[in-house]
Formats: C-alpha cells, sequence, structure tokens
C-alpha cells in the first residue's frame, strides 16, 4: 500500500530554508542518527521549540 498523498495527510505547507552545505550535513546527520527523514526531524524540532516559545493567547475575552 503506498504511503498518502502528503495533502491527504494534512502537511499541504512549504517551509523552504537556505542554508549551508555545512548546516544541512549537520542537520541530515542529527535527522539518520534519530531513525527520522530530515523534513520530520526539522519539523519536529521547529514545532517543540514553538510550543514552548510561542506565548499562547487567552481563550478568554478582555471585558470592556
Amino acid at each position: 500500500m503506498p504511503r498518502p498523498r502528503l495533502t491527504e495527510s494534512g502537511l499541504d505547507a512549504d517551509l523552504r530554508i537556505r542554508m549551508s552545505k555545512e548546516q544541512r550535513a549537520a542537520i541530515d546527520a542529527r535527522a539518520e542518527s534519530l531513525g527520522k527523514p530530515t523534513s520530520t526531524h526539522a519539523r519536529d524540532v521547529l514545532l517543540a521549540d514553538a510550543a514552548e516559545n510561542v506565548p499562547k493567547k487567552s481563550a478568554r475575552k478582555k471585558s470592556t
């Protein structure tokens, strides 16, 4: 059974990042050491950082 298309799995946006060959090699090596594809590893790291460091919007509205 083939893997689902990316749009079917909800992954429908791209993020392109320019970097040196050395930076790419370091990221590739870390992803490989974890047994993950580079894009999966990069997405996991970026999302974890965002979850920890982006202030969450309050669910309560301010009174006027």
